[in-house]
């Protein structure tokens, strides 16, 4: 997935919005209904990392194979 992303979230084209406890809800419902084994989620926007936060809130209790990459610019400003 790509796109403008922040705290929690990711924006395609500016138009929709993906929330970090609907990835969750989502990889909850996929898991329930055997539709993987492992899964990849790859995405590539600033704060990445922070989209698979509820993703590990609210699957504490399932095992999962669940793997992710995220691609995260940091940019250091020295004063």
């Amino acid at each position: 997935m790509t796109g403008h992303g922040g705290d929690e979230f990711l924006k395609f084209q500016d138009n929709e919005e993906l929330q970090s406890h609907d990835l969750a809800d989502a990889v909850k419902q996929m898991k329930e209904k055997h539709r993987f084994k492992e899964l990849l989620i790859m995405v590539d926007t600033c704060q990445a990392a922070t989209l698979f936060s509820q993703v590990r809130f609210k699957l504490l209790q399932v095992r999962l194979d669940i793997y992710r990459i995220t691609v995260i610019h940091i940019i250091h400003f020295i004063l």
